[in-house]
Protein backbone atom coordinates (compact mmCIF):
# COMPACT_ATOMS: atom_id res chain seq x y z
CA UNK A 1 0.00 0.00 0.00
CA UNK A 2 2.80 2.38 0.66
CA UNK A 3 4.52 2.14 -2.34
CA UNK A 4 0.90 2.40 -4.44
CA UNK A 5 0.87 5.40 -2.34
CA UNK A 6 4.72 6.40 -4.11
CA UNK A 7 3.96 5.60 -6.91
CA UNK A 8 0.79 7.93 -7.56
CA UNK A 9 3.62 10.83 -6.18
CA UNK A 10 5.62 12.24 -9.32
CA UNK A 11 8.18 13.09 -6.93
CA UNK A 12 9.71 12.09 -3.63
CA UNK A 13 10.56 13.90 -0.49
CA UNK A 14 13.39 13.51 1.50
CA UNK A 15 11.22 11.90 4.13
CA UNK A 16 9.61 9.26 1.46
CA UNK A 17 13.57 8.23 0.76
CA UNK A 18 13.95 7.49 4.45
CA UNK A 19 11.05 5.61 4.85
CA UNK A 20 11.64 3.72 1.28
CA UNK A 21 15.43 2.97 2.82
CA UNK A 22 13.88 1.82 6.14
CA UNK A 23 11.54 -0.42 4.32
CA UNK A 24 14.61 -1.90 2.59
CA UNK A 25 17.11 -2.32 5.07
CA UNK A 26 13.65 -4.34 6.79
CA UNK A 27 13.56 -6.61 3.93
CA UNK A 28 16.99 -6.88 2.21
CA UNK A 29 19.98 -7.33 5.07
CA UNK A 30 22.59 -5.23 5.07
CA UNK A 31 26.16 -6.79 4.31
CA UNK A 32 27.02 -6.49 8.30
CA UNK A 33 23.24 -8.45 9.04
CA UNK A 34 24.58 -10.74 6.27
CA UNK A 35 28.09 -11.87 7.98
CA UNK A 36 26.29 -11.54 11.21
CA UNK A 37 24.07 -14.66 9.74
CA UNK A 38 26.48 -16.64 8.67
CA UNK A 39 28.77 -16.06 11.23
CA UNK A 40 26.11 -17.26 13.56
CA UNK A 41 25.17 -20.23 11.31
CA UNK A 42 28.88 -21.08 10.64
CA UNK A 43 29.52 -20.51 14.45
CA UNK A 44 25.91 -23.18 15.34
CA UNK A 45 27.88 -25.40 12.92
CA UNK A 46 30.94 -25.46 14.41
CA UNK A 47 29.60 -26.31 17.56
CA UNK A 48 27.68 -29.51 16.19
CA UNK A 49 31.92 -30.15 14.76
CA UNK A 50 33.85 -32.54 17.16
CA UNK A 51 36.46 -30.49 18.78
CA UNK A 52 40.20 -32.45 18.99
CA UNK A 53 39.78 -33.34 22.31
CA UNK A 54 36.52 -34.89 21.24
CA UNK A 55 38.01 -36.68 18.58
CA UNK A 56 40.62 -37.91 20.95
CA UNK A 57 38.24 -39.13 23.32
CA UNK A 58 36.01 -40.84 20.94
CA UNK A 59 39.28 -42.53 18.93
CA UNK A 60 40.73 -43.49 22.84
CA UNK A 61 37.31 -45.07 23.52
CA UNK A 62 37.35 -46.66 20.68
CA UNK A 63 41.03 -48.24 20.76
CA UNK A 64 40.12 -49.32 24.88
CA UNK A 65 37.12 -51.12 23.63
CA UNK A 66 39.14 -53.34 20.79
CA UNK A 67 41.83 -53.63 23.26
CA UNK A 68 39.35 -55.17 25.95
CA UNK A 69 38.65 -57.54 23.28
CA UNK A 70 42.00 -58.96 22.61
CA UNK A 71 43.50 -61.43 25.24
CA UNK A 72 45.32 -60.28 27.90
CA UNK A 73 48.91 -62.55 28.50
CA UNK A 74 47.31 -64.44 31.72
CA UNK A 75 44.86 -65.46 29.09
CA UNK A 76 47.36 -66.13 26.58
CA UNK A 77 48.60 -68.25 28.98
CA UNK A 78 45.71 -70.02 30.58
CA UNK A 79 44.68 -70.77 27.13
CA UNK A 80 48.14 -72.34 26.43
CA UNK A 81 48.09 -74.23 29.40
CA UNK A 82 44.63 -75.62 28.88
CA UNK A 83 45.60 -76.98 25.37
CA UNK A 84 49.02 -78.59 26.92
CA UNK A 85 47.70 -80.17 29.52
CA UNK A 86 44.62 -81.40 27.18
CA UNK A 87 47.71 -82.59 24.79
CA UNK A 88 49.72 -84.36 28.03
CA UNK A 89 46.12 -86.26 28.40
CA UNK A 90 46.15 -88.19 25.61
CA UNK A 91 49.77 -89.21 25.65
CA UNK A 92 50.04 -92.97 27.60
CA UNK A 93 51.15 -93.12 31.36
CA UNK A 94 53.96 -94.87 33.02
CA UNK A 95 50.97 -97.46 34.18
CA UNK A 96 49.13 -97.72 30.50
CA UNK A 97 52.64 -98.29 29.10
CA UNK A 98 53.50 -101.07 32.00
CA UNK A 99 50.38 -102.47 31.11
CA UNK A 100 50.45 -102.88 27.06
CA UNK A 101 54.23 -104.35 27.21
CA UNK A 102 53.77 -106.32 30.64
CA UNK A 103 53.81 -109.51 28.36
CA UNK A 104 57.05 -108.59 26.79
CA UNK A 105 59.75 -110.61 28.56
CA UNK A 106 62.67 -109.37 30.04
CA UNK A 107 66.42 -109.17 29.51
CA UNK A 108 67.04 -111.57 32.60
CA UNK A 109 63.53 -113.34 31.08
CA UNK A 110 64.73 -113.60 27.61
CA UNK A 111 68.09 -114.96 28.06
CA UNK A 112 66.22 -117.62 30.24
CA UNK A 113 64.55 -118.42 27.16
CA UNK A 114 67.26 -118.46 24.78
CA UNK A 115 69.80 -120.47 26.75
CA UNK A 116 68.53 -123.82 25.65
CA UNK A 117 68.93 -122.31 21.87
CA UNK A 118 71.80 -123.80 20.03
CA UNK A 119 74.77 -121.16 18.79
CA UNK A 120 74.97 -120.60 15.25
CA UNK A 121 78.04 -122.91 14.69
CA UNK A 122 75.69 -125.71 16.24
CA UNK A 123 73.10 -124.43 14.63
CA UNK A 124 74.59 -125.21 10.59
CA UNK A 125 76.55 -128.27 11.71
CA UNK A 126 73.17 -129.95 12.64
CA UNK A 127 71.98 -128.08 9.40
CA UNK A 128 74.53 -129.70 7.84
CA UNK A 129 74.03 -132.94 9.06
CA UNK A 130 70.09 -132.63 8.24
CA UNK A 131 71.16 -131.86 5.12
CA UNK A 132 72.99 -135.05 4.56
CA UNK A 133 70.37 -137.16 5.63
CA UNK A 134 67.68 -135.67 3.21
CA UNK A 135 69.96 -135.66 0.60
CA UNK A 136 70.15 -139.97 0.88
CA UNK A 137 66.75 -140.03 1.45
CA UNK A 138 66.20 -138.48 -1.31
CA UNK A 139 68.73 -140.65 -3.67
CA UNK A 140 67.04 -143.74 -1.34
CA UNK A 141 64.13 -142.42 -3.08
CA UNK A 142 64.81 -142.19 -6.41
CA UNK A 143 66.77 -145.87 -6.19
CA UNK A 144 63.35 -147.10 -4.73
CA UNK A 145 61.21 -145.11 -7.51
CA UNK A 146 63.22 -147.07 -10.10
CA UNK A 147 62.66 -150.40 -8.82
CA UNK A 148 58.98 -149.89 -7.85
CA UNK A 149 58.77 -149.06 -11.97
CA UNK A 150 60.92 -151.76 -12.78
CA UNK A 151 58.08 -154.45 -10.11
CA UNK A 152 55.16 -152.35 -12.11
CA UNK A 153 56.72 -153.27 -15.68
CA UNK A 154 57.39 -156.57 -14.24
CA UNK A 155 53.70 -157.28 -12.68
CA UNK A 156 52.13 -155.56 -15.75
CA UNK A 157 53.83 -158.62 -17.94
CA UNK A 158 52.95 -161.02 -15.53
CA UNK A 159 49.44 -160.05 -15.66
CA UNK A 160 49.48 -159.76 -19.62
CA UNK A 161 50.72 -163.64 -19.39
CA UNK A 162 48.03 -164.69 -17.20
CA UNK A 163 45.82 -163.71 -18.93
CA UNK A 164 47.18 -165.29 -22.31
CA UNK A 165 47.04 -168.18 -20.83
CA UNK A 166 43.59 -168.33 -19.70
CA UNK A 167 42.36 -167.49 -22.98
CA UNK A 168 44.12 -169.79 -24.35
CA UNK A 169 42.79 -172.59 -22.21
CA UNK A 170 39.49 -170.88 -22.99
CA UNK A 171 38.73 -171.25 -18.60
CA UNK A 172 37.79 -169.16 -16.41
CA UNK A 173 39.91 -168.72 -13.68
CA UNK A 174 39.41 -170.38 -10.24
CA UNK A 175 39.18 -168.94 -7.12
CA UNK A 176 41.62 -169.32 -4.73
CA UNK A 177 39.67 -170.46 -2.15
CA UNK A 178 38.34 -173.13 -3.91
CA UNK A 179 41.85 -174.79 -4.54
CA UNK A 180 42.80 -175.82 -1.30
Amino acid sequence: MYIEKMKAKQTLTSDDVNSIVSAMKTVFPTKSDVEQIVTTKIDEKIKLLPTKSDVEQIVTTKIDEKIKLLPTKSDVEQIVTTKIDEKIKLLPTWASFDEKFKDIPTRAEMEELIKNLPTKEEFFSRMDQLSGEYQKIDEAETLHTGTLSAHEETLEKHDERIKALERRKASTPTPISSIS
